[in-house]
């Protein structure tokens, strides 16, 4: 398997953080189906587990070498994508709506693993 490597702001951990800390069910899935999601990232060659050091129950999802190209291959149709079907149909007040109701979304996170690298 390729080498980790971390996403800018370990966009990774924020999303799969520690499987065992209570994320399946703020993903609306179970902790089997979100298992089960990751393992099928890691056959890809996608992603690769570490063990959370601050949670023994846990894992952290980071982003390998091949995953890190996947997501960057992808970003511009989704970009596009995001923009045409959301953002251009969105007034300015609504833009600005959105950005406060995000912020509060993303305040409400609650803390990942904090490792920035497989050991």
């Amino acid at each position: 398997m390729g080498s980790a490597r971390s996403a800018p702001d370990n966009a990774s951990d924020t999303f799969w953080g520690s499987l065992g800390n209570g994320k399946a069910g703020r993903v609306r899935s179970s902790r089997s189906r979100l298992s089960h999601a990751v393992a099928r990232l890691e056959e890809r060659g996608w992603v690769e587990r570490v063990e959370c050091p601050t949670d023994r129950r846990g894992q952290v999802a980071h982003l390998t070498e091949t995953g890190f190209g996947v997501l960057e291959e992808a970003a511009p149709a989704h970009v596009e994508a995001v923009h045409t079907f959301v953002v251009d149909r969105l007034t300015p007040e609504q833009i600005a709506q959105l950005e406060v109701i995000g912020q509060a979304i993303l305040d409400g996170l609650a803390p990942r693993c904090p490792t920035d690298s497989p050991a």
